[in-house]
Parts: structure tokens; C-alpha cells; sequence
């Protein structure tokens, strides 16, 4: 039981933060323009020569697929392999090696332009047979899921080709994470079982097509040099890395401060409030912050009768103290979150939703107008057919968060006593939930208690219909975008699918986007839909930090996952 709540909970719960910059093949002219890294066309540049990066990672000599230890993660920045596409602001899919591209208004076909000068480390020249190689050889032999549907790669010119899908998956390929994996040289990787990829160490396992070439993995440091030529976004400026390893965020901060390193990059692990003060008030310092991806989350059960009703789901957010949820959240930082379940840093964000605010006042308005009355004056609101009933609050199984999650509960049921509503905080989803739930004239679990009291000493309250209410945490899924209403199919008590007419269509047409304005504009309208229905809510949103220093460098671009040091700082780095 534990497994299907969790696994529940996260595809319930799982965010799509990320989006494709797509453009109507048929608006697009035949032939691309773009700069095909000629001689003429490059201007001269100031180069650095060398950086130092910090990071918490241990060195690993991994080949090109792997995203383990120091080597594997900064595979990400683009440095030593280049992906077709990356993930730029607010998570928009930008050209990477295809340097420019554009999707069929049916989704079924992605053309793409590419250089034709670039090489692999080894010498040898980058083809379209490397591009054709990369696709099958992840669907066919890693078994990607996000390609499952493509068919082929036409090329249609010495540097053009079209990508084609036998269903219209192109867009979404688009927002996949496959679409940000690095090209693999077909003349290393041919004869690679799937068996062996994870681990292949032969001849040319970490040879890769990007800026710069590993030369060196050492006990503490990885060092990479330039590799003149592969300038897929102009020149690269640095002439040399070293990546440094520390053995936690306190010594890598405390190397930034001191000006040991250059840069820190802590993929996808940012700091949070419990660390600014690492960093707060340092001369040169930017604290780097952004809204996190991740959030936790509340989420309706679907079988508790009270959890169909619009007002009565209002009545719970306007009961919750929501500046104490914050505090336990992130202290000072972050914000009291508005309807519709995206994060701010997230591609579509609307800003429109009000903001949570507490109003129990309102709450017994909504409550009242929704016939929860208190009919025999014991200060608990029963059913609007009179039946008694008991909101069960339970919390996914993250043991690194479940201390919030204890205290998130506690400050939800006291908000919904004040407003006559019975509630229980059962804690985390346990094994022991996948037992029949006890009956009326049977003893609760232990954990069932309100007040001292169990549901024995309270005949009449029904604790067989599930969980009114589940405390958990998003993923920073890019794959889909789904929501705690979107896919609450698990079987389960509790989790049955939401049978809403209206979102589903929504939820449907964004699944459907083929492009970025379409996605936007779909993404709007299902928050809009999800801020009115309020199936499920943010708790917070939450503040992180990629600290970065600001007295020597200038020019780079900051992203939420990376900070400073991504795709794009090797070629717009600039000394000030």
C-alpha cells in the first residue's frame, strides 16, 4: 500500500516546469538561417583562462551517459557533450547542436538545422548519421519512453533534417529530459549492449562533441580544456576548468567567500533558508535565490463525501493559518502561495489567483451555505444529510520531511476545529494502511487519535471512506504537467480519480500543446480552473539559493537547477 500512496502522491503531484520554444512549420521558411561557426562570421573575444568551480560531488571518471559524481552532473552545463536542446528561462527549450528547429502544427514532425563543422574529442567529424544513431539507439537500446513513438530522421539538406514521429509526441519530446541528452558518436556507442551502457568504460567512453574535452579525473578535482572549434553559441571564452570537490555546502561557501573557487555549482541541490546564513551580508556575494520547482502540497481524497463539495474545500483553505505554514516552511523567505499549483520560477505561471489568506470567518460562511451545520450543539459540523463524519489528514512517507509534515498537520487540524470541522493527523502513509480501516464498533489504530480520543470512544464516525486530505512534496518533473487533480487513479483508499469534466478537457488540450504559446496559454487556463476548484494547494513557495560571486565576472545568466554555472556561462563569461 505504502508503494501505490507514494507512487500515487508523486504522479499526483508531479509538475511539468518545463515547456518547448516551438515554432508552426508552416510559418517557417525552408531554409534556415544561422551561423554556421565559419571563420568570418565569428567576432574576436576576451578569453579567461582558467576557472575553478566547486561543487559537493565526488570525482567519478564516468563515460558520457552517466549523470553520477562530479563528472556526470556537470554533464548538464553542456560542457564536454552537446544535446540537441536545453532548458533555458522559466524552462523554455532552446536549440542546442540544432541550432535552429520548428514543429509541424500536427505534432508529428520536428526540423531541425545543425553545424557540419564540429567534431567528437577524438577527431572525428559530427554527422547526421551520429544524430539518426542517438534517437534509435536511446529508444532501442536504453528504451526511452519519450521516444517511443519516433519513426525516423529525413535528412533533407547537408545540414537539415526532420525528426518524425508516428503519433504526435514531438512537442512533448520536446519537454522531456530526453531532449537534453547529449549526442553519442555512433562509431563508440554501435556495439554498446544495454547492459553495458551504464557502466561502458571502453575505448572512447567519455568522448563527447561539446566546448570542452575531460583530461584529467583526480581524487578531489576533474580538469577540462578547450576544444577549439565546437562553438555552438558562439566562442567559448574559458580557456580551462578545474571542478573542485568539498566535502559539504559549508566549505564550498566558505571556498566562494574566500575567493578558493569561482563559481559553485550544485545541480539541482540548491541552498535553503536553513543555509543563508552562510552566505547573508558577504561583501561581492549575490545570495542567487529563486523559487524552487519542488514544493509540498496538499492534496483532496476523492471518497470522503465532504471532498466533492467546492465550499467545503474553500472552508479548509481559508481555515489554515497560512503565514504559520510558511514560517515552518521557510521562515522569512518564500511566499504564501496562490491557487493553481505552478511555481513562479515555472514556464505559464499565471499571477492572476489571489493569494491564500486565512478567513475563518468566511470558512463557516462556506460552510454554512454548504448545509455543514452544527446540529446538536457539541461544536462539530456534521454532513449536510446529518451523518457525523471525521476528516483523516495523513502525510507521504519522506522521512527527511516528516517532522514539517507532523507540524503542517498539526496547524491544519487546529485551523479546522476552529471552524467546527472534526479532524484527525494520522501522520505518514504506512503499510499498516493497507489493512481494512476499522469499522465503527471497532478500536482505531493507535495513531487515530483526536484529542486523547479514539474512534471507539466516538460511535459514529466514520473512518472506512479514506483521507480528506494528503500532505506531500512535488517532484521537479518536466516530463507532463500534472496536477494533485490530475491523476488520482491509484487504487487506494482515497485515491480515485477526480471525475471533473471541465479539468480533464484542460488537462487533456495541455497534454495535446504544439507549442509554446499554446502551452502557456493551456497552462493559464488549467491554474485558473484549479484555483476555482481548489482540488488540491501549495503550502508554500519556497526560496532557494546558487550563491555567486559578483566582483570579477560579469555576463552570465542565471537559472533556477544550475545558478550561475550552466549552458551558457562558458560563452557570454566576461571579466569585469
Amino acid at each position: 500500500m505504502t508503494k501505490r500512496i507514494n507512487k500515487a502522491i508523486k504522479t499526483a503531484l508531479c509538475l511539468l516546469l518545463a515547456g518547448a520554444l516551438c515554432l508552426s512549420l508552416a510559418a517557417c521558411s525552408p531554409i534556415f538561417n544561422f551561423d554556421d561557426g565559419g571563420e568570418d562570421s565569428k567576432p574576436a573575444v576576451e578569453h579567461i583562462g582558467h576557472i575553478t568551480i566547486g561543487t559537493t560531488a565526488v570525482p567519478e571518471d564516468v563515460n558520457i551517459l552517466s549523470r553520477s559524481g562530479s563528472m556526470g552532473l556537470f554533464s548538464y552545463t553542456c560542457a564536454v557533450n552537446a544535446p540537441l536542446f536545453v532548458r533555458g528561462e522559466f524552462h523554455r527549450i532552446r536549440g542546442y547542436f540544432a541550432l535552429d528547429y520548428a514543429v509541424s502544427d500536427d505534432a508529428t514532425e520536428i526540423r531541425i538545422a545543425f553545424p557540419t563543422t564540429f567534431k567528437w574529442h577524438d577527431g572525428e567529424p559530427v554527422t547526421v548519421d551520429d544524430l539518426i544513431f542517438t534517437l534509435e539507439y536511446r529508444r532501442d537500446v536504453l528504451k526511452d519512453e519519450a521516444l517511443a513513438s519516433f519513426k525516423e530522421v529525413r535528412k533533407t539538406a547537408d545540414n537539415q533534417a526532420v525528426i518524425v514521429f508516428s503519433a504526435p509526441d514531438a512537442y512533448r519530446y520536446l519537454r522531456s529530459e530526453s531532449a537534453l541528452e547529449g549526442l553519442l558518436p555512433k562509431h563508440v556507442w554501435q556495439n554498446v549492449t544495454a547492459e553495458q551502457a551504464a557502466e561502458y568504460k571502453g575505448a572512447g567512453y567519455n568522448v563527447g562533441c561539446g566546448p570542452y574535452k575531460v583530461t584529467k579525473v583526480g581524487s578531489d578535482t576533474v580538469e577540462l580544456e578547450l576544444f577549439p572549434g565546437n562553438d555552438y553559441l558562439g566562442e567559448a571564452r574559458v580557456d580551462s576548468i578545474t571542478i573542485r570537490t568539498y566535502t559539504d555546502k559549508t566549505a564550498l561557501m566558505e571556498a566562494l567567500a574566500a575567493h578558493d573557487i569561482d563559481y559553485i555549482y550544485e545541480y539541482d541541490s540548491p541552498y535553503d533558508y536553513t543555509q543563508a546564513e552562510l552566505f547573508a551580508g558577504l561583501e561581492g556575494i549575490d545570495p542567487g535565490s529563486f523559487f524552487g520547482a519542488d514544493m509540498d502540497v496538499a492534496v483532496f481524497g476523492t471518497e470522503l463525501p465532504c471532498c466533492s463539495v467546492e465550499e467545503f474545500r474553500k472552508a479548509v483553505l481559508l481555515s489554515i493559518d497560512w503565514e504559520a505554514v510558511k514560517e515552518l516552511c521557510c521562515a522569512d523567505t518564500g511566499r504564501v502561495p496562490s491557487g493553481g499549483l505552478l511555481s513562479p520560477s515555472a514556464m505559464g505561471f499565471d499571477d492572476s489567483p489571489e493569494t491564500f489568506v486565512t478567513d475563518r470567518e468566511e470558512a463557516a460562511r462556506q460552510l454554512d451555505k454548504a448545509g455543514f451545520a452544527d446540529r446538536n450543539d457539541d461544536g462539530v459540523r456534521e454532513l449536510p444529510d446529518g451523518r457525523n463524519f471525521s476528516f483523516r489528514i495523513a502525510s507521504q512517507a519522506l522521512p527527511e520531511r516528516q517532522e514539517l509534515y507532523d507540524k503542517i498537520g498539526a496547524v491544519i487540524v487546529k485551523g479546522l476545529k476552529e471552524i467546527g470541522i472534526r479532524a484527525v493527523y494520522l501522520g505518514p502513509v504506512t503499510d499498516a494502511d493497507d489493512q481494512e480501516a476499522p469499522q465503527d464498533d471497532e478500536p482505531a489504530a493507535p495513531d487515530a487519535q483526536e484529542d486523547g480520543e479514539t474512534a471507539e470512544e466516538r460511535p459514529g464516525v466514520d473512518l472506512t471512506a479514506g483521507f480528506g486530505l494528503v500532505i506531500g512534496r512535488t517532484e521537479s518533473g518536466k516530463d507532463m504537467f500534472r496536477t494533485a487533480a490530475a491523476a488520482l487513479a491509484e487504487e487506494g483508499r482515497g485515491w480515485q480519480p477526480v471525475s471533473d469534466a471541465v479539468l480533464s478537457e484542460l488537462l487533456d488540450s495541455l497534454a495535446l500543446a504544439t507549442s509554446d504559446d499554446q502551452y502557456t496559454q493551456r497552462a493559464k487556463a488549467l491554474q485558473q480552473q484549479l484555483a476555482k476548484d481548489a482540488y488540491g494547494f501549495a503550502l508554500c513557495w519556497e526560496e532557494y539559493f546558487f550563491p555567486y560571486r559578483t566582483d570579477e565576472f560579469e555576463g552570465q545568466s542565471f537559472l533556477p537547477d544550475t545558478g550561475e554555472v550552466n549552458y551558457m556561462l562558458f560563452y557570454k563569461i566576461k571579466k569585469k
